[in-house]
């Protein structure tokens, strides 16, 4: 992905898969991009979705993620995460707790997270690789009340 507008613009009402990721599917970041607030947009993750962002590159995403299974992070970028973390409740719903029986866990093998929210990683187990050239960037807003 080289241009988030290839993504499509703002939707009437928010959809959590308006990107969905499934099956070990993958995005490739190449190059430095964001995926801008507010257009009642959201990334669905199931059955170990990757997003790659190359080396030198930040892919910030300031949508919310919910998570039906592992998200992997893997290249040697950074994945700046803007949105907050939601899970698929049994509805079909995303909601603010995750479910016992789903795997809502970030493996990250290689490069950078960074945490722009308070809230952006809540519910979620983070793993890092051992042995790997990994870190965790905390980056919050000082204005932020619920810090």
């Amino acid at each position: 992905m080289t241009n988030p507008a290839g993504l499509g613009g703002v939707l009437d009402e928010f959809n959590c898969k308006a990107l969905s990721l499934a099956d070990f599917s993958e995005v490739i970041v190449t190059n430095s991009l964001e995926l801008a607030k507010d257009l009642n947009r959201g990334i669905y993750v199931t059955n170990t979705a990757t997003i790659n962002v190359y080396a030198d590159c930040d892919f910030v995403c300031n949508w919310p993620i919910t998570f039906d299974g592992p998200l992997r992070k893997d290249g040697e970028g950074t994945l700046s995460l803007g949105g907050d973390a939601k899970f698929l409740a049994s509805a079909g719903e995303p909601v603010d707790v995750p479910r016992s029986d789903v795997d809502c866990r970030m493996e990250v093998v290689k490069g950078s997270v960074k945490a722009l929210r308070h809230d952006c990683m809540n519910g979620v187990t983070i793993d890092f690789k051992a042995n790997a050239d990994t870190s965790l960037v905390l980056e919050f807003d000082p204005d932020d009340a619920d810090l």
